[in-house]
């Protein structure tokens, strides 16, 4: 009896081994479309440095929950970059599906195309598990990072219907310490960057910056669906920096999600830019944070200069409608905390760091900073950097132009060739 218990204890280690997720390292992009496919729940695929064109030729997996991630995570200039339009996959009921991408750079593997989406899941049905992005450089997107659409209502047979009211669920979606800038660049492409036929369960977007995305439409939006089918989400959006002009409002969900639906926006930093250059088009929209036909808002310590007042995003249709609930305390004006755009390094060019020494560092809820804390920089003896440049009609590009810095650091300066001057 004991030799048998000793054999059955060995064949079930030896079986959850077998069943244990792996990693597997790749170096290009032919590499990639050959191990992606083939990946399990649980799975990792480390991407050497490089750029991964991979076309449209990766799939959504139709199960299991793969994670794709650069090798070397802590050093800046080796962040892979993975340029795709992943396409949709039909996904099995009651099957566990889902990506998470982490410390890469996600483009659109043509960026000067009038269409497209990153990723994009057209008329395929199946519930998502999980969609992740954490600490990955986002641009180039054309039109959008994520896209899905329910697919067209079936007719099996006289009488018999098949109809779709909407892409399935997506249990959880996560975007964490992301920079998200540079896409959305042709005023054809006002597009979403979260673009959701899926009815979402909890969304967490927090820690992130968006900036320079000319024509956006959303941040986080929903479409497709049936809007009878009363999903009540929660929906976080905390400690982001958000310093651009949208053609529509940040967080618009309509009437796809339940009147019960919590809308959790706190320590955010929504500033209207007072610049205008290509990158950033001043189109005299003033957005409204979140907007949606019911719904509880819970809006704390936010710093909010240019988007309209928070009630300003009830949608109210027919008379029927609005928020359920409205809570909003301490939503600051760059006045209210003595903030002037000269206390972020370079917004123009994406540097939104600031001080500790500003209330920007405290006013959030419990002490804690308001915006994307990457931006909060503690120094003993603080010194400002700026550099200029003459004449002022030639347009180098410098990096950086002006940045906080511990004193006696050594800092290198670049600056792109221009013909007939010198650095």
């Amino acid at each position: 009896m004991k030799k048998i218990s000793y054999f059955l204890m060995l064949f079930a280690l030896m079986f959850s081994l077998g069943l244990q997720a792996k990693q597997t390292l790749v170096k290009n992009a032919t590499e990639l479309k050959s191990v992606f496919p083939a990946a399990q729940d649980g799975d990792t695929i480390l991407m050497a440095p490089g750029a991964y064109n991979v076309s449209n030729s990766l799939y959504f997996p139709a199960t299991g929950i793969v994670t794709l991630m650069s090798k070397y995570t802590n050093i800046p200039d080796s962040i892979a970059t993975l340029q795709m339009n992943m396409q949709g996959s039909t996904i099995a009921t009651g099957v566990k599906a889902g990506l998470i991408f982490e410390y890469l750079k996600l483009q659109h593997n043509n960026p000067t195309a009038t269409s497209g989406h990153i990723i994009y899941i057209n008329k395929k049905f199946g519930n998502i598990a999980k969609l992740v992005f954490r600490h990955c450089d986002i641009s180039n997107g054309v039109r959008g990072l994520f896209r899905s659409v329910k697919p067209d209502n079936i007719v099996n047979a006289p009488g018999d219907t098949t109809k779709f009211s909407s892409c399935g669920d997506l249990e959880y979606l996560e975007m964490t310490n992301c920079l998200v800038h540079n896409t959305f660049v042709t005023s054809g492409n006002a597009w979403p960057l979260l673009y959701l036929g899926h009815l979402p369960l909890e969304v967490n977007i927090s820690n992130n910056t968006f900036y320079d995305l000319a024509y956006m439409n959303n941040i986080f939006t929903m479409s497709y669906a049936d809007p009878n089918s009363g999903r009540n989400a929660k929906i976080n959006f905390k400690n982001n920096t958000v310093c651009t002009s949208v053609s529509n409002n940040y967080i618009a969900t309509s009437n796809f999600l339940g009147e019960e639906t919590e809308f959790n926006i706190e320590n955010n930093v929504f500033l209207m830019p007072n610049w205008t250059n290509t990158l950033n088009v001043a189109n005299g929209v003033l957005p409204a944070i979140v907007s949606c036909k019911g719904g509880l808002i819970t809006a704390k310590n936010n710093l909010v200069e240019g988007p309209k007042a928070w009630i300003k995003g009830q949608t109210v249709v027919d008379g029927m409608g609005g928020f359920v609930v409205i809570d909003t305390i301490n939503t600051y004006k760059m006045t209210d905390l003595e903030q002037a755009w000269t206390d972020f390094a370079d917004p123009v060019s994406g540097d939104y760091s600031f001080l500790s020494s500003k209330k920007l560092a405290t006013y959030g809820v419990g002490g804690t900073p308001i915006g994307d804390t990457r931006w909060l920089k503690s120094f003993t003896t603080p010194r400002t950097l700026t550099v200029t440049f003459t004449p002022e009609t030639i347009t180098p590009t410098i990096t950086p132009k002006r940045g906080f810095y511990e004193n006696g650091t050594a800092v290198k300066v670049s600056a792109s060739v221009v013909d007939g001057y010198t650095f």
